[in-house]
């Protein structure tokens, strides 16, 4: 929250889009000095980001009701096996 403020604030946007792949952060905004720097560096923090244990914990157990869910379900078990083997680059 703290980046999406400081980006406001000088009046500039972060988007973000992800795929199953990837993750990309954009900012559109006015450069200022030193703040493109911190920006770059923030930008980076995010692509490793620190996941504590106990957030892990939390959902843990949605997570794997889910994918017990997916496994049942023809349709998603056909696209994860595409997936597995590269075959399938665009997820419905």
């Amino acid at each position: 929250m703290q980046l999406v403020r400081d980006l406001d604030v000088r009046g500039s946007t972060l988007e973000t889009k992800h795929t199953r792949e990837n993750i990309v952060a954009t900012t559109v905004g006015i450069r200022e000095g030193d703040f493109v720097d911190n920006l770059a560096e923030t930008l980076g923090a995010i692509a490793q980001p620190l996941i504590e244990e106990y957030n892990v914990d939390r959902i843990r157990g949605h997570i794997t009701e889910e994918s017990t869910k997916a496994e049942q379900d023809g349709f998603t078990s056909l696209v994860e096996a595409l997936h597995r083997e590269g075959l399938y680059s665009h997820c419905p």
